[in-house]
Order: structure tokens, then C-alpha cells, then sequence
């Protein structure tokens, strides 16, 4: 893994006015390096909200190895989830866009609505309690009908 000091040192030596070494191109670390730090950390404009203008159509997003679900709520809004099941960790959606009642794993059947909130658990004893457990959602904006998704941690 390169750390911030290495990858310096790489930056350091770069002659002026010259291609990237090849090491910048072909390194795993780096382009995590550069996913973390500057991908992950801006806002990524996805798709026009016109892709899922009824409530219940949705698309995936995926960067990565993240895979964000995309969805149109019953209040309208968009919003943004991703796409991994709180439970066991299954992909929830699996097809690349399609239109959904419900968010259902197909590992469980655990159910959520549109706006990521658990509702209802098969096997799960009575007391278990799904308003505490949700989707993870992530960042998510629209403007002038552009939707834009942020993956970092913070806003």
C-alpha cells in the first residue's frame, strides 16, 4: 500500500513536462489512493432525475466496487442507498434498473422502503425492532433535475 510519503516521493520525481511514470497507471494502491482522495470526496454527477420520474423506478450506480441504488420515493424525493443489505450483506438489487414496491433482499427477504428504512424481517423474533436498522444511505443531491451523488463519509 503506498502511503502519502512514497507517493510523494513518486510525485518528487517526475521530470517536468513528461508523461506519468508507468507505476502511476499501473498501481493499485495509487488509484485506491486516488479514489479515496479525490473521487470519493466530490460530487459525481450520476444521471438526469428524469431516469426515474414514478416512485419506485431506480438505477444502480456503481463505482468501483460500490454499488449504489438510485430510487425515486413515494414522497417523490430521490434518494440514495448503497447497495447492501444490513443483514448478511447481500446486493439487494441486482438488476441494473428496474422499477420496485420494495427494496428486497434476495438473501432473507428482508424489505425496506424507498427511503432505505427496514420494515419488515422473515425468521426475526416478535421484539426484533426494524425502525433501528437501515439502509446506509449516501449522499445525494439534485439540482436543476442533474442528480449527483457524494460516497465520502462527511457532506
Amino acid at each position: 500500500m503506498i502511503t502519502h510519503e512514497s507517493l510523494q516521493e513518486l510525485i518528487d520525481k517526475q521530470t517536468s513536462n513528461t508523461s506519468l511514470t508507468q507505476r502511476f497507471y499501473t498501481d493499485s494502491s495509487i488509484y485506491r489512493h486516488d479514489l479515496q482522495s479525490v473521487i470519493f470526496n466530490q460530487w459525481l454527477l450520476v444521471d438526469h432525475e428524469s431516469r426515474i420520474a414514478n416512485p419506485g423506478e431506480y438505477f444502480l450506480f456503481d463505482i468501483d466496487d460500490e454499488s449504489i441504488i438510485i430510487i425515486r420515493g413515494d414522497d417523490g424525493e430521490v434518494h440514495a442507498h448503497f447497495n447492501v443489505c444490513a443483514h448478511r450483506g447481500s446486493r439487494i438489487c441486482l438488476e441494473e434498473e428496474g422499477t420496485r414496491r420494495h427494496l428486497v433482499c434476495p438473501y432473507h427477504a428482508w424489505s425496506y422502503e424507498k427511503n432505505g428504512q427496514l420494515s419488515s424481517v422473515k425468521f426475526m423474533p416478535e421484539s426484533f425492532d426494524c425502525s433501528k436498522i437501515s439502509l446506509k444511505p449516501c449522499h445525494v443531491k439534485v439540482h436543476q433535475g442533474l442528480i449527483f451523488l457524494c460516497l465520502s463519509q462527511g457532506s
